[in-house]
């Protein structure tokens, strides 16, 4: 028998924010967005921070922009470097989890799905970001 509690978070689907950093990644870009794009668990924003890329990473996100609207850029003025670029694109997020993911990772098509199933039986309280 379920309890109210347990039944009310089955049907809540929390936003899932994936907190992506960027630099000069244009040969791994297509492959990292278009996994996480194309995950089972679809209540998804996509924040990117990119620190300053000199190659076509800022036109591919956004061409990816225009198909997606979930897709977030920011553009760094300066180079933050890897710690403080990740600091602000969680920062950014609005989701009720946080998932990091370098550019050049490809993610299996239930990794989010997977991570939410076993966080939803862990955590109780939606209103805390947890990270992913």
């Amino acid at each position: 028998m379920l309890s109210k509690n347990t039944d009310r978070q089955t049907k809540y689907t929390p936003l899932v924010s994936v907190a992506m950093c960027t630099y000069n990644g244009e040969r791994f870009l297509a492959q990292q967005l278009d996994s996480i794009i194309n995950q089972t668990y679809t209540n998804i924003e996509i924040v990117i921070c990119d620190d300053g890329s000199t190659d076509k990473t800022i036109q591919m996100i956004q061409e990816y922009q225009k198909k997606f609207a979930t897709i977030k850029l920011y553009q760094n003025k300066t180079n933050l470097g890897f710690v403080q670029n990740f600091a602000k694109a969680i920062s950014l997020t609005t989701g009720d989890y946080v998932a990091t993911s370098d550019q050049d990772d490809i993610w299996l098509k239930n990794k989010i799905e997977i991570l939410e199933v076993n966080l939803r039986i862990k955590c109780y309280n939606y209103t805390t970001k947890c990270r992913l």
